[in-house]
């Protein structure tokens, strides 16, 4: 399509100008290359490139979903990073945000987690009260990043979003220390604080782009 060759649709050539050497676009004239601008041959390599794209499209692997909120991956490679608590009142909708998340592209689906004594709270997506974080995640809502939160704050319909790093027990001796779990807190006092969150989260959320996202919105998975 584009090339030295005889075949090539649009023709380049290195030619040496005034300036030193250059790649310049024209056609052949018998034996001589005649250098020159010409629209109908770029108008048909483009209409050779989308049928090439339409013809490749099926055979081209999609894109699974991917969203980041600020510098923090919420998904990634169709993955959730972040599992709902199970048996809290808005579990069912966390899993929904995580998919609304997704912006059309094809993810894992996203299983509950029950928090037992011993079980870490870290990585999981709580959404609901206050109250209800100190209930199902003690552990979790006694962090420090959380201690500006109280029945004050948020209020009404406004909501809080944080991400909590978990603590790290004192390194011993050269072990190197685990990476540590992040949790996704959304802090809602009131129903309708959860139904602006469900709204507002996905439009701040960026979506990495993939190598095939020149065509990807055109060929999406359900």
């Amino acid at each position: 399509m584009v090339g030295p060759g005889a075949e090539a649709t649009i023709r380049f050539m290195d030619r040496v100008t005034a300036v030193g050497e250059m790649t310049v676009m024209g056609t052949m004239r018998g034996p001589f290359f005649k250098a020159g601008y010409d629209t109908a041959r770029f108008r048909q390599a483009k209409r050779e490139l989308l049928a090439l794209i339409v013809e490749w499209a099926p055979r081209v692997p999609r894109q699974r979903a991917s969203a980041v909120f600020g510098t923090q991956p919420i998904l990634r490679d169709g993955e959730a990073l972040f599992r709902p608590i199970a048996g809290t009142a808005h579990a069912a909708q966390a899993g929904v945000l995580l998919r609304s998340l997704a912006g059309g592209l094809p993810m894992e689906d996203v299983a509950p987690v029950t928090l037992g004594a011993k079980t870490s709270p870290y990585p999981v997506l709580f959404l609901g009260t206050l109250a209800e974080l100190r209930e199902a995640a003690p552990a979790l809502a006694a962090h420090p990043d959380l201690a500006d939160l109280s029945e004050k704050y948020p209020a009404g319909d406004q909501f809080a979003v944080r991400f909590v790093t978990e603590p790290l027990p004192p390194r011993r001796g050269k072990e190197p220390l685990p990476e540590p779990g992040v949790s996704l807190v959304v802090v809602c006092p009131t129903p309708a604080a959860v139904e602006r969150a469900l709204d507002r989260l996905p439009r701040v959320v960026s979506r990495p782009r993939g190598l095939y996202s020149h065509w990807l919105p055109a060929h999406r998975e359900d």
